[in-house]
């Protein structure tokens, strides 16, 4: 698996990861910045997340409230590798999220640690995130580092962090359409015109990790609010979720926030994926030719 490609023009130092010397992003034949060319056994790649110096400053002066009585012992044994993991390692190494690319010599030594390691530190940290962080211990502990990089996601339109791949989504900005480009020409089961141009289009990330709820011009999309049967060929025929874009752009107008570009990026991508989805799945699978 490469790690290392794109189209369009990368934007941020966070995404310079993708970018020859003139700032465009290519499908690159080489390092750069120290990363691998390809995932290969021993060296995985992930999305890189600032949860790796939380877990490791647990027991220190710097630990979060949550963490001060956490007992990384407890977790990986007395003496193991994560109990000496410093928190730049932490969070250099081993702090990956969704997306995941391993080899699969290394998930099933991952899968095994991972598996352990989840009960116990759910035991004493009963909160989201808490498998994310099973995870990063389990990796620190069979001391395999993860190729971490910003590229392969966006999920959070208010972050501030560089950690996810904003920067090129803000770039579609500087196109001709301007703002509107992040919605123009979508529909209700298809995506902004510049997206569906991968030619000339711009660099993308990999996932929308929809782990956040977006709103805006009275369309929303929470991962919560999606039916738990929506694909299924029992009951009724099910109703495309809502969209449309003249409202969205209406809405967002020439000069728009950052956080409402974002945001209307993923709701022009979320529900016309999501419709087209479920106009496939029925068509396909159900044999139905009719979504409403």
């Amino acid at each position: 698996c490469v790690i290392m490609c794109g189209l369009g023009r990368a934007g941020g130092d966070r995404q310079k990861e993708l970018a020859d010397s003139e700032g465009r992003g290519r499908v690159l034949a080489k390092t750069v910045a120290g990363l691998p060319p390809r995932v290969v056994k021993g060296t995985p790649a992930g999305q890189h997340f600032g949860i790796g110096g939380v877990w490791a400053r647990a027991m220190t002066p710097a630990a979060r409230p949550s963490w001060v009585k956490f007992s990384k012992a407890k977790v990986c044994g007395e003496g193991s590798p994560c109990t000496s993991t410093s928190v730049h390692d932490a969070d250099t190494k081993y702090a990956a999220g969704p997306v995941y690319l391993a080899h699969i010599d290394d998930w099933r030594a991952v899968a095994e640690q991972w598996w352990r390691m989840m009960p116990r530190v759910h035991a004493q940290y009963p909160q989201l995130l808490a498998e994310m962080y099973a995870f990063t211990m389990a990796v620190a502990n069979l001391t395999l580092p993860w190729a971490l990089v910003s590229h392969f996601m966006v999920s959070d339109p208010g972050t501030m962090s560089p950690t996810e791949s904003w920067p090129w989504i803000e770039d579609l900005t500087d196109s001709p359409d301007g703002p509107s480009a992040v919605c123009n020409g979508a529909t209700a089961t298809t995506l902004p015109a510049a997206t569906r141009d991968r030619i000339n289009g711009p660099s993308l990330p990999t996932v929308l990790h929809y782990c956040q709820r977006y709103l805006a011009a009275d369309h929303i999309f929470a991962k919560r609010k999606v039916p738990h049967d929506l694909f299924s060929c029992e009951g009724q025929v099910p109703t495309l979720m809502p969209f449309n874009a003249t409202t969205i752009l209406r809405e967002l107008g020439p000069k728009p926030s950052v956080k409402a570009i974002r945001t209307s990026f993923m709701l022009c991508h979320l529900i016309p994926m999501v419709n087209s989805a479920l106009v496939s799945y029925r068509r396909d699978v159900c044999n139905e030719t009719q979504v409403r």
